[in-house]
């Protein structure tokens, strides 16, 4: 992105650069929506992106509510409550808007304030700094209308508004595409795993029939030791703890993201290549006993409440993602006990029955699962650089300090 402002742009009091003085919505009840009410626009039917999304949509019937119907060009301001500072800039497709008295209408100057530009800086933390700052006044947070006509905006000139609105755009675009294009092939991955590890698709040139067996056929079971939050640390020995195998991993992984020190993990279980984990402690019956296959070279150990399945004549990436599926999580839960926490036994683990592939077809589908997934990493790593230019871009361009052009903007780099 080539800096050609290199300067900080002015900035001026957002009081200054509106058609009017702030206003507050109004007061009115919520009624069910019907023929024949506005459509209401209340704190909570905006989500954090700042766009309208009821849950359900609601209306308002009073006899002054056309006098707070949004126009084009306008923003509200949350000014009270947890939600204090987000803000929604009117957009026509979501129809006529009535707006509710916990928001501020904003009506930019359209010659000096590009409303998009500010709907833009609503999202920096340049602005949610001066939110906190501003709204600390009391017990309960809030900004009224004076306080925000002081808030200060950066100010380049006009056109130079409308190119840093164009940049976000094209990025915003690029981001709801790669979003889009990972759940389908998330939801893929999905559909080709459940048929594969089914057996109701076969790959070609694969006839032989399945066999039931239990896991403790398979293998034996180990238990790791010991690992508190407090004892990881910035480098060291790799380690899984149990609560990760919920929060961070997929159904196989070759990195272990926590690290312990060295004489630490002398007292722990180190885990293999190959090595299934299966998180023996959880909140709810339903995923209790989620599985990871480590597939890691790296020296790693096992945390406590994990149950290390180690064990020969099966692929561990096909056996984990069989663990994980809803028939096998079915048994999982019946196996397990307890309420408030819930323990799965490697006992009762090794008791689990599912029907297995030949070694061979198992490596068959392994590859296509490690195919898919691999894939779906590229296009996370696409998403979260782009997530990332566009943050650059709220942080570094808004405040002054670099300036997009036209022909630089992601899009086009990217097309």
């Amino acid at each position: 992105m080539r800096s050609t402002n290199p300067r900080p742009w002015p900035v001026a009091p957002l009081g200054e650069l509106l058609q009017r003085p702030p206003r507050y919505g109004i007061n009115a009840a919520a009624i069910p929506a019907k023929a024949g009410a506005h459509t209401y626009l209340r704190i909570t039917d905006v989500n954090k992106f700042g766009q309208f999304a009821p849950r359900p949509k609601v209306g308002v019937r009073h006899p002054n509510a056309a006098d707070f119907l949004l126009k084009p060009g306008e923003l509200v301001f949350a000014r009270t409550g947890a939600s204090v500072g987000k803000s929604y800039l009117y957009n026509t497709q979501d129809g006529e808007l009535v707006y509710a008295s916990f928001f501020i209408n904003i009506a930019p100057n359209p010659d000096l304030l590009d409303p998009r530009f500010l709907a833009l800086f609503a999202q920096t933390q340049t602005y949610w700094d001066w939110v906190t700052r501003t709204s600390v006044r009391s017990s309960r947070p809030g900004i009224n209308g004076c306080e925000y006509a002081q808030l200060l905006i950066p100010l380049p000139e006009i056109q130079d508004q409308r190119i840093i609105v164009k940049t976000a755009t094209d990025i915003s675009k690029l981001i709801d595409s790669l979003a889009g294009l990972l759940a389908k092939k998330l939801a893929i991955k999905q559909g080709i795993m459940q048929q594969l590890l089914s057996g109701k698709i076969r790959l070609p040139g694969y006839h032989r029939k399945w066999h039931r067996r239990t896991l403790g056929d398979l293998g034996t079971f180990l238990k790791g030791h010991g690992i508190t939050r407090d004892q990881v640390q910035m480098s060291g020995v790799s380690c899984i703890r149990y609560g990760e195998i919920y929060t961070t991993y997929r159904d196989y992984t070759s990195t272990a993201v926590s690290k312990i020190s060295h004489s630490l993990a002398e007292t722990t279980l180190p885990i293999e290549n190959g090595d299934l984990l299966f998180a023996s402690s959880g909140e709810t019956r339903d995923e209790i006993g989620k599985c990871v296959a480590y597939t890691g070279s790296e020296q790693a150990v096992a945390g406590s409440d994990i149950a290390v399945f180690r064990g020969s004549g099966f692929n561990s990436v096909y056996l984990a993602c069989l663990a994980n599926t809803p028939a096998i999580a079915r048994q999982k839960a019946q196996l397990s006990h307890g309420n408030t926490i819930v323990h799965l036994s490697s006992h009762a683990l090794a008791t689990i029955e599912m029907k297995l592939a030949s070694p061979q077809e198992q490596d068959a589908i392994a590859a296509v699962i490690l195919d898919a997934g691999t894939e779906i990493e590229l296009l996370r790593r696409r998403l979260a650089k782009a997530k990332a230019i566009k943050q650059g871009i709220l942080q570094e361009l808004l405040p002054g300090r670099r300036l997009a052009t036209l022909s630089d903007s992601p899009q086009q780099k990217n097309s």
